[in-house]
């Protein structure tokens, strides 16, 4: 455990000198764009963080560490600094310390980045920010990782993958932003393009195990949302397109492939009194291609993952909630019972014959939940899942071979901000 948090330390305060470098940018650059008034960084500096702990019980598969005997294993703690050196120019960055499992356990530079407005008045914004900066995909994968954002302990799984939460949250580059403010209506839309933060969890989600080799991102990855507001309506579409190239030194098993995955997500949310109604939907067609006769899914070939949820949030007292959700994902829309793709798995002569159940490519999941705001700055979530399937599960914490099918799970949550 000394050894654990000497490494929480350390990590932070290597990702802590990059904000400090990028609070001093003002003073160590020079040119037009970049001149700072001293007043103003001073009168706008400020600074935030937040920890959040979570407590996780299942009674079959593991979900965020040894949940099957009681897992403490999900940590956040992030600490953001923000500061305006002129009217048109804002710093920022986060830097996050986060534990969820075997899948993470690290910290790392959540974004960071210049945001440079164009052109400002009372209807409308242009601008740009260079960095690393957060996906805008669904209603709420760029505010994700605080837990006061999101709509519950864990993120819509069928949607909003943790087991891939890395290769979907960021980029670094450079992203454009408009909003357009009406009377009763909002437009705001955003595209960006940049390098993707590839990780061991995508070679898992895609081949199944840590292969000899590497991944990463072969091409720049385009992400996009436009988004609009009337009254209390919000409607956006989404859309994402990157690829990853495997970089296998055992040619016999995978050898140098690529997948390519496109990702559209269309979101609803309606407020009405002390309720608020949301549901998503997404499409992922994932396309592979070049990959060792032996790879178990072929040379080549394509599919199409799909998810969505429904979900009903009561607010009965000004610091109570409930929440009600269901949701469903499935690996290949084609095969929603996944008996094809098991099948196939299991047809491959040995040794590289893979034991792969039905359920391990499909998720239903019923959600019920509470959330208790004690202060401003502290709150309080508990919920328990019904789960059908293990398709959100990550293979890096399960046996492929041995996950149970039908299975239940509850987690408690609390998480101070300043």
């Amino acid at each position: 455990m000394k050894v654990l948090k000497l490494f929480y330390l350390n990590s932070l305060f290597q990702k802590l000198s990059v904000i400090l470098a990028l609070m001093l940018a003002p003073y160590l650059l020079t040119g037009t764009v970049l001149a700072s008034d001293d007043s103003m960084w001073e009168k706008t500096f400020q600074y935030h963080g937040f920890i959040t702990q979570g407590l996780i019980k299942t009674d079959e598969n593991r979900f965020f560490g040894h949940s099957d005997t009681g897992s403490a294993a999900l940590t956040e703690i992030g600490i953001n600094a923000s500061s305006r050196t002129s009217n048109n120019i804002l710093l920022s960055a986060q830097v996050l310390a986060r534990r969820a499992g075997e899948m993470y356990d690290g910290s790392e530079l959540d974004y960071a980045l210049i945001d440079y407005t164009l052109s400002s008045d009372a209807s409308k914004q242009y601008g740009l920010r260079l960095g690393r900066f957060k996906n805008p995909l669904g209603l709420y994968n760029d505010t994700r990782d605080v837990a006061f954002t999101r709509p519950s302990v864990f993120m819509p799984q069928t949607i909003y993958f943790d087991n891939l939460r890395n290769a979907f949250l960021s980029n670094d580059g450079l992203l454009f932003y408009s909003d357009f403010w009406g009377e009763s209506s909002n437009f705001d839309f955003q595209i960006g393009i940049g390098k993707t933060p590839v990780d061991v969890n995508m070679e898992y989600a895609l081949i199944g195990e840590d292969i000899p080799g590497n991944i990463d991102d072969e091409d720049l990855t385009i992400v996009s949302r436009l988004l609009y507001e009337y009254n209390s309506l919000k409607l956006a579409v989404s859309y994402a397109n990157t690829s990853f190239k495997m970089h296998g030194t055992d040619p016999v098993l995978v050898g140098d492939g690529t997948f390519e995955v496109d990702i559209w997500i269309a979101s609803l949310q309606y407020f009405i009194d002390d309720w608020t109604l949301t549901t998503e939907w997404a499409q992922q067609p994932i396309e592979w291609r070049d990959f060792s006769s032996f790879y178990p899914a072929g040379t080549s070939g394509k599919f199409t993952a799909s998810g969505y949820f429904v979900q009903g949030s009561y607010q009965f007292k000004p610091n109570w909630e409930i929440l009600l959700r269901y949701e469903e994902g499935y690996a290949d829309k084609s095969d929603k019972d996944g008996t094809k793709r098991s099948a196939a798995l299991a047809s491959i002569p040995p040794p590289f014959t893979i034991i792969s159940p039905p359920h391990n490519y499909f998720t239903k999941d019923w959600v019920i939940g509470t959330r208790w705001d004690v202060t401003n700055r502290f709150m309080l979530r508990a919920e328990f899942h019904s789960v059908e399937g293990t398709y959100i599960l990550s293979r890096r914490e399960n046996d492929t071979a041995t996950t149970v099918k039908d299975w239940n799970l509850f987690s408690i949550l609390a998480s101070y901000r300043f």
